[in-house]
């Protein structure tokens, strides 16, 4: 059972972290061990770099964009070039009226 909330194990990072008490006196407070410390602040970083990570990606090709909104941006900016991606363009002629030999 865990008997730490997260914001315990918040404070004592923090606390650590900001100078205010060193690991083994929060330790020792908390009844943990080093390495259970030392595991939180491991966490702790992760966390603080997985939030602050920008969820989108700007690359090369211009904003950040959802991979879907991008597929379909791309099929549209395709479709008006004149280019139809193969399934469409095999859909097209089976729904195209036939032509008839005049």
């Amino acid at each position: 059972m865990n008997k730490h909330s997260a914001t315990d194990k918040c404070r004592a990072v923090l606390a650590v972290w900001a100078e205010k008490r060193k690991a083994a006196e929060v330790c020792r407070q908390m009844g943990i061990a080093t390495s259970l410390f030392c595991q939180w602040q491991e966490m702790a970083m992760e966390g603080m770099l997985a939030a602050l990570e920008p969820k989108w990606k700007e690359d090369s090709n211009g904003p950040a964009m959802l991979p879907k909104l991008r597929k379909l941006m791309e099929r549209k900016i395709g479709e008006k070039e004149g280019r139809l991606p193969k399934l469409e363009r095999r859909l097209s002629r089976l729904t195209a009226p036939e032509k008839t030999p005049a």
